[in-house]
């Protein structure tokens, strides 16, 4: 196994601006980061697993069209947590949890519950500070070590929860967060600022999405931007979850920063080309490799960065 992936299976009902539905599509950020990953890694029997609860109801092969394993999904429910997506004329969306925040709890992912025969290249967490999960992450890295990538929950950008924040981000190998997210968490300033302010925390990358206007990648030696490949944008739900998920399969893998982004760009731009998780067959292979050649990386200077003390 190359890259687990801690986060939520769901099910999302869709209801469009103009009032038309569309029921039952798979989703969850673990399911969008787990195709994403599987685009990035290529072919071949599933690289990558998922971790977390689902109910009994949950059809399992639908990940495997995914290249993606479902050994580590578990019965946690009789009913596999289910989202009402809705989306408004003017762009913006609500999503509901439809059976309940305490039923969706359960389905938490704990890193005790991973197969034992899974020692995974990189790890991707979706998550909150949730002292039991990483208690459990830390414990299985001390036996498995791996490259972790923490794509931050929007719960703990805030102002009360920086300082733990920012210890837990100088334990992992990256981080991945949004604009919005970054405002929250660091206060006003722009990417640059905020990704110094996260490298000098002692993560060694962070990536900083920008929605329309792409990306940025900082690590303690490059800085990179990368401009969103053309293409219509049908739904961006679950573009930063797939993001993360090709870039932690590139940058577990050993890959150059730039050639990380670019993959992970054109993860995203897959995802909102449609609703789902992005397919990972040959037609959605072809797809990836055709926005990989589209995106266009830009090499600024390097973020210089206070002396550790």
């Amino acid at each position: 196994m190359d890259v687990v992936v801690y986060s939520h299976v769901v099910i999302d009902d869709i209801v469009h601006a103009d009032g038309r539905s569309t029921p039952g599509v798979l989703g969850g950020a673990g399911a969008y980061a787990a195709a994403g990953a599987a685009l990035q890694l290529g072919p071949g029997e599933a690289r990558v697993g998922i971790v977390a609860g689902i109910g009994a109801d949950l059809d399992t092969d639908v990940l495997a069209r995914h290249g993606v394993s479902a050994d580590g999904l578990h019965a946690t429910d009789p009913l596999t947590p289910r989202t009402l997506v809705r989306y408004h004329p003017d762009g913006e969306r609500t999503e509901t949890s439809q059976h309940g925040d305490a039923h969706f709890a359960r389905a938490n992912p704990w890193p005790s519950d991973t197969p034992p025969d899974w020692a995974p290249r990189s790890v991707y967490a979706f998550r909150d500070l949730d002292e039991r999960f990483w208690a459990e992450l830390d414990d299985r890295l001390r036996q498995h070590p791996a490259f972790v990538l923490w794509e931050l929950h929007a719960g703990v950008c805030t102002p009360e929860l920086r300082a733990a924040v920012l210890e837990r981000v100088g334990r992992v190998d990256a981080v991945s967060l949004n604009r919005a997210e970054a405002r929250a968490l660091l206060g006003e300033g722009d990417a640059s600022s905020w990704a110094r302010t996260l490298l000098a925390a002692g993560t060694g990358a962070v990536a900083l999405r920008l929605g329309a206007e792409g990306a940025l990648l900082a690590t303690p030696d490059v800085l990179l931007r990368a401009a969103p490949p053309p293409g219509a944008a049908v739904d961006p739900t679950g573009a930063g979850n797939a993001f993360s998920g090709a870039l932690v399969a590139a940058l577990g893998a050993g890959l150059d920063p730039s050639e990380a982004l670019r993959a992970a760009m054109a993860a995203a731009a897959c995802t909102i080309s449609d609703y789902g998780p992005p397919p990972t067959d040959p037609v959605g292979r072809r797809r990836y490799t055709e926005h990989l050649d589209l995106v266009a990386i830009a090499r600024e200077t390097p973020i210089p960065l206070p002396p550790r003390p």
